[in-house]
């Protein structure tokens, strides 16, 4: 994800097991894939292993307060992710969770996301450019899904190391995405997010 894998040998020389996101032609680049269980697998274990660290050395005083699961995500060089997992998913189906709540929030969406919504037809299913439209603002709409889904996974090992996991997530950095922070329908809590969910 975030992670800039020049600082992670082991991660570094294994394109296979740990696939990089790729820009339109099919070039690699430096961030990980979400779409990678491999990948997702091993940045929550890390992050596990980041807890348990805090949790040995901080345990009983609690001085870190905050820990930003991911920071800066992402991607660089394109609008979305165009591995052939990521392309597997751009095809696919809009997930039935985000259809699910989309319909039953439509009144109250962040406005931008809802506009792009309205102006494909408020369909409630099909593919990501069927619901949302072919630009960037849908690919851009495709990635926050897709990396809010791979960000939440590698926070669940937090709690499993005696911590509550992290309430702050960060936003993607892509410029298509105008969302700003606002209080989540489904924690209650603020977060910086791109969609409502």
């Amino acid at each position: 994800m975030d992670v800039n894998v020049i600082y992670l040998r082991c991660l570094k020389k294994d394109f296979e097991r740990f696939p990089r996101a790729q820009v339109a032609g099919g070039k690699s680049i430096e961030l990980l894939s979400p779409f990678s269980d491999a990948n997702r697998d091993a940045d929550a274990r890390a992050f596990a292993a980041l807890m348990r660290h805090v949790n040995a050395v901080d345990g009983q005083q609690h001085t870190v307060i905050m820990i930003q699961v991911e920071n800066e995500v992402g991607m660089h060089g394109d609008s979305r992710d165009r591995s052939p997992a990521a392309n597997r998913a751009f095809g696919a189906p809009v997930p039935k969770e985000l259809m699910d709540y989309m319909q039953q929030h439509k009144d109250t969406l962040i406005p931008e996301f809802r506009q792009v919504w309205e102006a494909a037809g408020f369909k409630t299913s099909g593919t990501w450019e069927e619901v949302f439209g072919k630009s960037a603002v849908t690919d851009g709409i495709f990635m926050a899904w897709h990396i809010s889904r791979y960000i939440g996974r590698v926070a669940e090992a937090a709690p499993a190391v005696g911590r509550p996991a992290p309430p702050e997530r960060s936003t993607p950095s892509d410029a298509t995405m105008p969302w700003a922070s606002r209080r989540s329908a489904l924690t209650g809590r603020t977060v910086w997010v791109t969609l409502p969910i």
